[in-house]
């Protein structure tokens, strides 16, 4: 068993459900799909899952054991699963009822009674890399009482886009009374660890692809072959469907 879990949060992949922000993103920085004379809750959820597969093919590949995890409407709503190209079914489990503070601290608290660090990330960010993912869970084995018990990935938006943390970072309140969605997630989720005695750092910074300016972003960095390498996913399902749509050139 990996002494490392990663656990994707995500949400199946149903128009109206998924990537709402992007409905109708004409006018903000992004041309509408050949043919059609906006995006629709279709095209909206027709990225999400290009997001999700360029993501969990990616860190797949990683030092660690990836699981999914799902954000369901009922419970009576099957848990979905996710097929790998190499033919490999993704475990899936269902995200708990609560505020994202709650979901967070009980997916790591389960994780952590198997494993000695665990984290987790959203599936809003395509081209996060197994590399950075690994970085994190190395900065928390930096050194038995040395490294760090919590490790944030920041992202643009004044969030982060990863937690990870060791057992003893739990039950301590760090997700507690989080202004979720906002600008100040990350800096109040640093705040609640300072008064929890807990140590922590950030890793490189990242972009969610959450509204219109983040998608036109995204379509930009994929254009440009410097924003290539090993610490970026390559997207590949996203770029089929961005050429599809003609947002990239073939």
């Amino acid at each position: 068993m990996s002494a490392r879990r990663l656990i994707v949060f995500t949400k199946p992949a149903v128009p109206g459900r998924v990537k709402t922000r992007l409905v109708g993103a004409s006018g903000n920085g992004v041309a509408p799909p050949r043919g059609v004379d906006d995006l629709s809750p279709v095209h909206a959820a027709r990225l999400h899952r290009a997001f999700l597969q360029d993501l969990v093919e990616e860190l797949s590949r990683g030092r660690f054991d990836l699981r999914l995890a799902w954000a369901l409407e009922d419970v009576g709503e099957g848990v979905p699963s996710l097929e790998l190209a190499a033919g490999e079914v993704l475990p899936g489990e269902r995200q708990r009822s609560g505020d994202l503070g709650v979901r967070l601290e009980g997916a790591l608290a389960d994780a952590l009674t198997e494993v000695e660090a665990a984290a987790v990330v959203g599936s809003d960010h395509p081209r996060l890399s197994r590399r950075r993912v690994e970085e994190a869970f190395d900065r928390l084995e930096a050194g038995e009482g040395e490294g760090p018990q919590v490790v944030f990935g920041p992202a643009r938006d004044g969030g982060y886009y990863l937690v990870a943390a060791r057992r003893e970072a739990l039950g301590r309140g760090i997700f507690d009374g989080i202004p979720w969605s906002t600008g100040q997630v990350l800096e109040a989720s640093l705040q609640a660890c300072r008064r929890a005695g807990l140590s922590t750092a950030l890793i490189e910074p990242g972009e969610d692809v959450d509204t219109p300016e983040d998608l036109a972003r995204l379509i930009e960095q994929l254009r440009d072959p410097a924003e290539s390498g090993p610490s970026r996913g390559t997207c590949p399902g996203t770029r089929e469907l961005l050429v599809e749509w003609g947002w990239l050139a073939p």
